[in-house]
């Protein structure tokens, strides 16, 4: 049953709660939070954020807000509503956020991680048709990783994932890769050291659809170990598929 409508700022993207009554609303539009007493149904403050925040979570005594366009975490006092400080990340849009289940740890997962892929430029030479007869491939770029040797300087790509920042001191300790090419989603696993990641993987050094075949992406589940020796390990979501009979439906 509907109780109430609150109005917020436009495009709200992410609530969570500090308690009962007082829940954080991000607005990715808006550039703002907007701080909303649920028992009256009033927003009491309106925070300034940096560009399109995507997600707010709590910790330490601070709220921590994802800032996806200028790449960075902005903390603030839970209490008093004032800006505390930022963590820059190495990464672009970090977006959904998550805290360690004992609060002293948050993750901030990268919806454009990418997967240390990058282009050069059109040269026909390098793209050949998987079939014989067929015309010349279009003047397009060509996608290749990181390493190929064609690429002189080799491109700085870090390729990081999932960043694991700690509470109190507002530093980043470490990354987590490869959970994914577009991160949706970080959280926890209650009881554990594990980390789950809603990804999906771009197979985007497969080329020509003949070989392709649709399959362009995997959607994925992938579980981080975070203790001890980190492991990664991605889990497709639709294991039942023959992706080889797909060209022949």
């Amino acid at each position: 049953m509907l109780i109430r409508e609150i109005v917020v700022g436009i495009e709200p993207v992410s609530v969570n709660v500090v308690s009962n009554d007082e829940a954080w609303v991000v607005n990715e539009v808006s550039d703002s939070v907007s701080i909303v007493s649920v028992a009256t149904g009033m927003i009491t403050d309106t925070l300034a954020c940096k560009d399109e925040p995507a997600d707010v979570v709590f910790a330490g005594g601070k709220a921590f807000v994802s800032c996806s366009r200028s790449n960075l975490i902005c903390s603030l006092s839970i209490a008093t509503h004032a800006e505390i400080g930022t963590i820059p990340l190495q990464g672009l849009n970090p977006r959904s956020l998550a805290v360690s289940n004992d609060g002293t740890k948050i993750c901030a997962a990268f919806a454009l991680s990418g997967n240390r892929t990058t282009l050069l430029p059109p040269d026909p030479s390098r793209l050949q048709p998987t079939i014989p007869g067929l015309p010349p491939p279009s003047r397009v770029s060509l996608i290749v990783t990181a390493e190929d040797s064609l690429l002189n300087p080799k491109p700085n790509m870090p390729g990081n994932d999932v960043a694991e920042m700690n509470v109190a001191t507002a530093i980043v300790m470490r990354h987590f890769k490869p959970t994914g090419t577009v991160n949706f989603c970080v959280t926890p696993r209650p009881g554990s050291d594990e980390l789950w990641v809603a990804n999906t993987e771009a197979r985007n050094l497969v080329r020509f659809e003949p070989v392709l075949k649709g399959h362009a992406v995997d959607n994925r589940v992938t579980r981080v170990q975070t203790g001890g020796t980190v492991t990664v390990t991605p889990l497709d979501l639709n294991p039942g598929i023959d992706f080889a009979r797909v060209g022949a439906c």
